[in-house]
């Protein structure tokens, strides 16, 4: 049987975390980090959830490589902001929002692989340009060096899914 990760599998690795004694009060982080660090990761657990159950659904090479890129980029910027959460000793634990649980039904369920398609790109669209701006907002403002760096260095790899999902909107309407 094939491993699966997911929501699952993140939420152990944070319970392992914790377990191992690295976990402490998280106090030299500020609110606002701990806000953030959480965001990107629900981002990355719901890009790619839904990359996944998109992927047998897409009809176009181009946006079967951008969910394809995307499910690569996500669990890699998982891993390292794993690394930086360890770090900064705070766990993170993400979960898909009922948003975007209600989005994978509608992916899973959708009546053609053309409206599958569409709800993918039109909420990778959405979901890029709001990470985007979160990210332009903390590598500008945090005071924490390595939290403004690694917002920085994921900023290009969204702007770049974001760029691609908005141009394959374009060409399908």
């Amino acid at each position: 049987m094939k491993a699966r990760s997911g929501p699952l599998l993140l939420g152990a690795v944070s319970l392992a975390c914790s377990v191992a004694g690295l976990v402490f009060a998280g106090t030299q982080l500020t609110d606002t980090d701990r806000a953030f660090l959480d965001a990107v990761a629900a981002s990355d657990v719901a890009q790619v959830e839904l990359s996944r159950a998109a992927l047998p659904r897409l009809q176009t090479p181009a946006a079967n490589h951008l969910a394809q890129t995307i499910t690569s980029d996500h669990n890699a910027n998982y891993q390292a902001l794993l690394d930086l959460c360890r770090q900064k000793q705070y766990v993170i634990a993400p979960q898909l929002d009922t948003y975007h649980g209600e989005l994978l039904r509608r992916i899973r369920d959708a009546a053609s692989t053309e409206a599958a398609e569409r709800i993918y790109i039109d909420a990778v669209s959405a979901d890029q340009s709001a990470l985007n701006s979160l990210l332009e907002q903390t590598a500008g403002n945090s005071n924490d060096t390595e939290i403004a760096r690694f917002a920085s260095d994921l900023l290009t790899t969204v702007k770049s899914h974001s760029s691609t999902a908005q141009q394959l909107s374009d060409f399908s309407r």
